[in-house]
């Protein structure tokens, strides 16, 4: 099927090999799959409860990575092939510089003033003192973050993407190996917490042998031209996804608000389980964009990508249908706990919406074409205030259906927007 549909959609693309695309997405299935496989373990280990506040807390500490990296991994991405081979050393260690010394001088803002301890008891709904025990972990976790999104870029513009996905398979389970064999005979307590205090430690450990290849790159002088080029191209990033917590954090704090982290963790197991969308969108984008900048016609470039759209929708709701059946089998068989039954039925609703939230991206690419950038964060800044005032009045009064449905019609009703904003550019109207 694949093949059917690179040719008539996608079509041959030169610059890339397909024995190597061939072998990116194969590891990159690999190493993620991994994740699947190993969540009914860890799906029986932890309660409901603390699965649902240890995935709260991940969301967190993703999206504040975002944040601090201050855009300067998309900057490295740009940089990285605009540098001759010398200065690219002094480029990679300028540019992770600049994330480094924001990243220590936010955690010695925090130890002085205590504002984390402030959000965070809020956010998580928990006592200053609980947080207080974490604290340490939760800024080691943020900083793994920061340095494995660093490694990632660096493997992927230095053209080494499958040797990192093969040790990242690896890393990944004994990582996890070890993680499971201590949260099985050791854990005392909130498993959730024990399990938020091992990983960090575990995966930075794992990582040595990658920063060690990524430090012998580096040449440990600044480049003030380099940082000053980076913060230019990152920094307006910064603004979108500071606008992106609402889309992030909001849903998941009103639920657990309202609800309790027994309904957040179905929830949020509802959005893990949409993984395999972004995985192949993603690879597919690798293939597809080059292509789409390569048609002449904007016109054309519309009516290629809309049968792009088609196809892709064809091939998410195969994977939807292969879910579904699997995830009623798992729930049947006792692989996942009967707890979680409750997913089977809105499961499809959060597929959809994570499925137009993807799509959006391939209408996304005529406006980064066109350099309106403006637009795309004029939008996001609209649904961001709309979505946290919908989730404000509707969650606490309807529950996962109330989040559920805001996350369907906000992502149908922004792939409409693009896709009528883009038609009427080309056609000048919207019919």
């Amino acid at each position: 099927m694949s093949k059917i549909f690179y040719s008539k959609v996608i079509g041959k693309v030169s610059h890339i090999r397909s024995s190597q695309f061939t072998k990116v997405f194969i590891w990159d299935i690999l190493s993620k799959g991994v994740d699947f496989v190993l969540l009914p373990i860890y799906l029986k280990i932890l309660s409901q409860e603390e699965y649902g506040f240890y995935t709260y807390l991940l969301y967190i500490i993703t999206t504040a990575s975002g944040v601090i990296k201050l855009g300067m991994d998309t900057a490295v991405s740009k940089m990285f092939y605009e540098t001759n081979t010398y200065n690219r050393g002094k480029m990679l260690f300028s540019a992770n510089s600049v994330w480094f010394i924001f990243f220590i001088a936010l955690c010695s803002l925090c130890m002085l003033t205590g504002v984390d301890k402030t959000l965070f008891s809020y956010l998580l709904n928990i006592s200053e003192y609980q947080y207080l025990s974490i604290r340490l972990f939760v800024f080691i976790f943020i900083f793994f973050n920061l340095i494995q999104t660093s490694i990632n870029v660096f493997f992927v513009i230095d053209e080494k993407v499958v040797v990192y996905q093969k040790y990242n398979l690896l890393r990944i389970l004994i990582s996890n190996g070890i993680i499971i064999g201590l949260l099985v005979f050791f854990a005392k307590g909130n498993k959730a917490i024990f399990r938020l205090t091992l990983e960090p430690l575990v995966y930075l450990f794992s990582f040595i042998p990658l920063i060690a290849i990524v430090l012998k790159k580096m040449i440990f002088k600044i480049d003030w031209m380099a940082i000053k080029h980076g913060l230019k191209i990152g920094l307006p990033m910064v603004g979108s996804l500071l606008v992106g917590i609402v889309f992030n954090i909001s849903d998941k704090y009103y639920l657990q608000q309202s609800q309790g982290y027994d309904i957040l963790a179905i929830y949020n197991l509802a959005i893990f389980l949409t993984l395999p969308i972004s995985l192949i969108f993603s690879t597919f984008q690798t293939v597809w964009f080059p292509k789409f900048v390569q048609v002449k016609s904007f016109k054309k470039r519309f009516e290629i990508s809309n049968r792009f759209v088609i196809n892709l929708i064809f091939i998410f709701l195969s994977i939807l249908l292969i879910l579904w059946i699997g995830l009623n089998a798992c729930i049947f068989f006792g692989i996942i706990p009967k707890n979680y039954l409750p997913l089977i039925f809105f499961f499809p609703v959060i597929f959809f919406s994570k499925m137009a939230e993807n799509l959006v991206q391939v209408y996304n690419n005529f406006i980064v074409v066109w350099g309106k950038t403006n637009f795309n964060f004029l939008i996001s800044v609209i649904f961001s205030a709309l979505v946290f005032l919908l989730n404000y009045m509707i969650i606490p009064v309807f529950g996962i259906w109330g989040a559920v449905t805001i996350l369907l019609l906000m992502s149908l009703l922004r792939i409409i927007i693009f896709f009528l904003y883009v038609r009427s550019n080309i056609y000048g109207t919207i019919y």
